[in-house]
Parts: structure tokens; C-alpha cells; sequence
């Protein structure tokens, strides 16, 4: 699916991150499977050794990008956990993040979003580490 600039111009309008409870359930389950800590012979979750407001940071990161695709009509909140997360809706994410915030902040959202570095186009996020090109070249 591709978004074209008009989407993400009006997308830009009350951005929030969507709560937990509002999160498309799949993703609210494995998040919460996510948190889980480790127990005395039992392995937690991925996310169980972070400190909370690390969690906390992560989830609002999340919930940043799942209320931009809710803007833009393009949540899918009965598929499974992450499909929502696809090259088409993250490029479309950060295009828009670009015009509101720091490089920084673009890398840092990105990789909330469980999406590997090693997949950005360089085009859609110059200044990455894998773009080869800086913000200050």
C-alpha cells in the first residue's frame, strides 16, 4: 500500500500515541508477553530485563506509529501481531516524522518499531548510520 503526500500532510494533525488498550489486540497480547520478567527457572519476555520507563518509552514509540497509521486509515487492528508493520507504512511514517522532528528522533522511532537498520532505504532516512551520508555532510 503507498500513501501519497496528501495522507501523510493531513496525517499530521493530533499526533498522539495510541494507548496500550487501544492497540490492535494481537499487539497488546505480545506486548504484554513482551514484559514479562524472568522468573526463578523461567526465561521472561524480550523486553522483561528493561526498566520500566524504558518499556514505557518503547510502547509510546509504538503507539506513536500505530496512531499515525490510524490517522491515515491504513490499520489493519485484526491481523497478527506486527503485520502493521510493513516497508510501505514505516516509509510512510517517517516521511512524516521528518518534518517534525531531529534525524535522532527518526532513527530512534524507527527502531521502536522493530524495524532493522539494515532494511531503511537510504533514501527515506538520510543520516541513518546505513545511509552513508551524515546530517552534517
Amino acid at each position: 500500500m503507498t500513501t501519497t503526500s496528501h495522507e501523510v500532510t493531513s496525517a499530521r494533525r493530533e499526533v498522539r500515541a495510541l494507548p496500550l488498550d487501544l492497540w490492535p489486540e494481537a499487539d497488546r497480547n505480545a506486548w504484554n508477553a513482551a514484559c514479562q520478567p524472568a522468573s526463578r527457572l523461567k526465561r521472561g519476555g524480550a523486553a522483561g530485563h528493561l526498566k520500566p520507563v524504558t518499556r514505557d518509552d518503547r510502547a509510546r514509540h509504538y503507539g506513536c506509529f500505530l496512531d499515525f497509521l490510524d490517522r491515515c486509515g491504513l490499520l489493519q487492528p485484526d491481523e497478527q501481531a506486527a503485520a502493521n508493520v510493513t516497508v510501505d507504512n514505516v516509509h510512510a511514517y517517517i516521511t512524516e516524522l521528518k518534518d517534525r522532528v531531529s534525524s535522532v528522533t527518526v532513527y530512534a522511532r524507527s527502531v521502536s518499531c522493530g524495524v532493522p537498520p539494515s532494511t531503511w532505504d537510504r533514501a527515506v532516512l538520510p543520516g541513518s548510520p546505513r545511509s552513508g551520508r551524515t546530517s552534517h555532510s
